[in-house]
């Protein structure tokens, strides 16, 4: 399959979320904790899996697509989709994306400077 299905994917699960909270606001009692319940639980979650998956066959760091999260995604949803709607063989990078990038170098670490430059050195933490 290719990325333009996972694409339209997304936006059919936003275009679910805004009709749900449309008739969720009309709705009262238990039905509208059942649409709120699905569209919190299960068409979020859906959407975050997928905007993920969409994320990373386009190439893009997980810091660029979730700068703060304070919930872990379903690792195996992404998996799911990147194996069903990217290119064959992509799964495999999923596992070194998620990886965290190795120690960083931090400039201005401990104030030092570049004795060429005058500026503060790049020092490894």
């Amino acid at each position: 399959m290719s990325i333009l299905f996972l694409k339209i994917k997304l936006k059919s699960l936003e275009a679910e979320a805004k009709i749900i909270r449309k008739h969720e606001q009309r709705a009262i009692g238990q039905i509208r904790t059942d649409l709120h319940e699905h569209r919190v639980r299960v068409v979020r979650k859906e959407a975050r899996s997928t905007h993920l998956a969409y994320g990373f066959l386009r190439g893009r760091s997980l810091s660029q697509i979730e700068a703060n999260s304070n919930t872990k995604p379903d690792w195996d949803s992404v998996s799911r989709m990147v194996k069903k709607y990217g290119p064959y063989g992509s799964a495999e990078g999923l596992k070194d994306w998620l990886a965290p990038p190795a120690d960083p170098v931090l400039p201005f670490a401990h104030g030092e400077k570049d004795k060429a430059r005058g500026t503060p050195a790049a020092v490894e933490v």
